[in-house]
């Protein structure tokens, strides 16, 4: 599981490549329009990434995944 690895920039870019990686199925069918992730560590030392796809719309839906506490909240 990544929240287990060490706190290395390679593990925020690796992380950040995961979601993107997951989501490319929303840039395929058409659903998104791009999708974009960034992660950093808290003051915790714990990973958390934030999530944004943009819609074929122009609309964003904006989330944070807290993978110490395995929470997905939208913001």
């Amino acid at each position: 599981m990544i929240n287990r690895e060490k706190t290395t920039t390679e593990t925020l870019r690796r992380s950040e490549d995961y979601i993107v990686e997951s989501l490319n199925w929303m840039l395929e069918d058409g659903v998104a329009k791009d999708v974009n992730a960034s992660s950093v560590y808290n003051e915790n030392n714990w990973l958390i990434s934030a999530v944004e796809i943009e819609k074929p719309d122009g609309e964003s839906t904006r989330f944070q995944i807290n993978w110490e506490q395995q929470e997905i909240r939208r913001q």
